[in-house]
């Protein structure tokens, strides 16, 4: 797998990007948090520079994976950093590894609560998404993804973000095996969140110290599809994430990011932050 290991000292902080996302996606938040300690980025298998994955993805393939990212880390303990779906993926790690686990940031998660409560409609979009996936895996396989207009698009989008990590992002629009890559995280989506239930009581999570950053200011175009205002789904989205974290760390320190769902793109200072404060203890 294609692993990036920046800036020197313990703890080591390891970031786990969102669905279909993975290195180049944090931006400046390596740069920042590699100041003061060393910071290590992957790829997931069929995302970004790394091959594409053999067999499923599921918790134990994934926690092998994690096992070949680890040995880029300091020995001991690792501030773990998910966003989204990363959030499932570093509770898998620390449930299973807690002795390599210093601390948790949670940035914007996902929680196992997250559908509570959502429109019917709302579900049936989540259920069309590994077909989707298909239809822009065809989109990106007739080239039309790598139109000028498509760049364009992600140089507007990932504005802050440095010249080869946009140049990555844009490469993975154009390539299939991206997008079939997101098709199987989203397949696996369900599983990892019954993981995430059923491992909930590791004394892990109420043991090293926890934080948790919860994006407030979706926009319209993001909150619509829900069936709700960019009111109403802060008031949803606050309430949800609270009740998760209360019950899974209850010594949980959660700051609110007045930004959308991509919170270390909008805010990447707060994000490298909330890291600081947890290495340093």
């Amino acid at each position: 797998m294609h692993v990036e290991r920046r800036g020197s000292g313990a703890p080591t902080v390891l970031l786990e990007a969102g669905l279909g996302h993975h290195s180049a996606y944090w931006g400046d938040v390596p740069r920042l948090v590699a100041a003061t300690t060393s910071v290590v980025t992957y790829d997931r298998r069929g995302l970004g520079r790394s091959p594409a994955r053999r067999g499923r993805f599921d918790v134990p393939a994934h926690l092998a994976d994690l096992d070949e990212v680890l040995a880029h880390c300091e020995p001991g303990p690792v501030v773990l950093v998910g966003h989204s779906f990363g959030g499932f993926l570093i509770r898998a790690l620390a449930a299973a590894r807690p002795r390599r686990v210093g601390a948790l940031l949670f940035v914007d998660s996902a929680t196992e609560n997250e559908l509570d409560g959502l429109p019917e409609r709302a579900r049936r979009l989540d259920a069309l998404g590994p077909w989707l996936m298909l239809v822009n895996a065809g989109i990106a396989a007739t080239g039309l993804a790598r139109l000028p207009a498509a760049v364009r698009r992600v140089e507007r989008e990932f504005a802050r973000f440095e010249p080869e990590q946009r140049k990555a992002i844009v490469a993975d629009q154009a390539n299939p095996r991206y997008w079939l890559a997101n098709r199987a995280e989203l397949h696996a989506y369900a599983a990892f969140r019954e993981h995430a239930v059923a491992t909930r009581d590791a004394a892990v999570f109420r043991t090293v110290p926890v934080g948790v950053i919860t994006a407030a200011a979706y926009p319209e175009a993001a909150t619509r599809p829900l069936g709700m205002t960019p009111d109403e789904f802060r008031a949803f989205h606050l309430q949800h994430q609270s009740a998760a974290f209360a019950a899974l760390a209850p010594q949980a320190r959660t700051v609110v990011a007045e930004t959308g769902h991509l919170v270390h793109l909008d805010d990447p200072e707060l994000v490298a932050a909330e890291i600081a404060r947890l290495v340093a203890g």
